[in-house]
Order: structure tokens, then C-alpha cells, then sequence
């Protein structure tokens, strides 16, 4: 489709939209927590068309921390790493009440110029 900036001819979109990334849950804890396993950070539902899932934990100092998950692991589930020792833990928000930081979820559908599916791996290989 071309870009039409008057706005004044309709566009066809060849693919639908992504569905909204609702459902995520993330333990904090070092022991299971409601169905889910120490640090375990989980999808609810599959995102259909989506490549990959990007969820952003940002704490109150607005430090991040992006965490990667290609789409078909992100209903089964990933455990995510403690800190190295003498780093924070960006999955809180760095008080003294040990509260969550606040958690982001995008879905993206990401292909490669000539039209392929790109995975976690080859996003990774690629640079960028």
C-alpha cells in the first residue's frame, strides 16, 4: 500500500493486527506462586500471527528490563535469571517494601526484508 497523506483513498492492510498482549504474569518469588515457578514469566493465552513478545519490566528509577521470548514459548513459559550479585533485580521497584516494577508486553510480528519469518535467533544474529 502506498501513503496516501490527505488521508482521502482507504488503504488495504494486507495482514490483520496483532491481538492486544493481555494475560502476563511474572513470579518474583523464590518459590511457586499460582501455578507458576520461581521467576517464571508466562503469556495466558497465544498471540496468533505474533513472532515475537517483548516485555519490558521498568522500575521506579525508570531502569529497564527487556526481556525477549519468541511467541511459541511465551504460553509455556520462561525462567528468568536472578541478577549478577551487586545488581538490582529490575523486576521490582527498587523500594523497601520489595513492590513489582511495572511490567510491559508487546507483540511483534517480524520478518526479514525478502518476506521470511525472523525468530529470536536470527533477530539476535542480525545486529538489531
Amino acid at each position: 500500500p502506498h501513503f496516501d497523506p490527505e488521508g482521502t483513498t482507504p488503504v488495504t492492510l494486507a495482514d490483520a493486527f496483532l491481538g492486544i498482549p493481555e494475560g502476563a504474569r511474572y513470579n518474583p518469588d523464590a518459590s511457586p506462586w499460582h501455578g507458576l515457578l520461581p521467576r517464571e514469566w508466562r503469556m495466558d493465552t497465544s498471540l496468533l500471527g505474533a513472532t515475537l513478545v517483548r516485555a519490558t519490566f521498568t522500575n521506579a528509577a525508570g531502569r529497564r528490563w527487556t526481556v525477549w521470548v519468541d511467541s511459541r514459548r511465551s504460553v509455556t513459559g520462561v525462567r528468568l535469571p536472578l541478577p549478577p550479585s551487586g545488581l538490582e533485580d529490575r523486576t521490582f521497584q527498587g523500594d523497601t517494601e520489595g513492590s513489582r516494577a511495572s511490567l510491559s508486553v508487546e507483540a511483534l510480528n517480524v520478518a526479514m526484508s525478502e518476506g521470511r519469518v525472523m525468530n529470536l535467533s536470527a533477530l539476535a544474529e542480525s545486529g538489531g
